[in-house]
């Protein structure tokens, strides 16, 4: 469990990758558990784990989203936002040329805000009908989605 749960502000960082400097913007995720329950659950986890504290950053949109070109989107640490696979990859042929970025700390705001809205109404309705509402969903979005291929 990381300590960004709490809603604490992630701080702008910077590490050298290969002989250049890399910039981590800083960000703040929305709270989803009080600083006193983190601590607890610390306690718990060093009691527990010898290897606690693995995780260093989230991100909710990792892989979510397309590009244009059929790739995943992925974070980019050093300019905050997601970019797609595609762009700065050797490996892929042919290389993505969309300059399409989405800024990291909107993205996840936006997923958690809806991820969170859904889980309400997963909880307040009826569990079958609800599931039958987000596969409709899913096939109208699939379809669009290949109308733009």
């Amino acid at each position: 469990m990381s300590k960004y749960y709490t809603g604490e502000l992630i701080p702008k960082h910077y590490k050298i990758v290969k002989g250049k400097k890399r910039v981590s913007y800083a960000r703040r995720y929305p709270a989803i558990i009080t600083p006193e329950i983190f601590e607890k659950c610390r306690e718990v986890a060093r009691q527990n784990n010898q290897a606690i504290d693995k995780v260093k950053n989230i991100y909710f949109g990792n892989k979510l989203i397309k590009c244009k070109c059929g790739r995943s989107f992925k974070p980019n640490k050093g300019s905050g936002t997601y970019i797609c696979i595609g762009k700065y990859s050797t490996k892929t042929q042919p290389p993505c040329t969309c300059k399409d970025n989405i800024p990291i700390n909107v993205l996840d705001t936006i997923l958690w805000e809806v991820a969170r809205t859904e889980e309400h109404t997963f909880i307040l309705t009826s569990e079958d009908k609800y599931i039958a509402e987000i596969n409709s969903k899913i096939s109208e979005l699939n379809n669009k989605n290949r109308k733009f291929r």
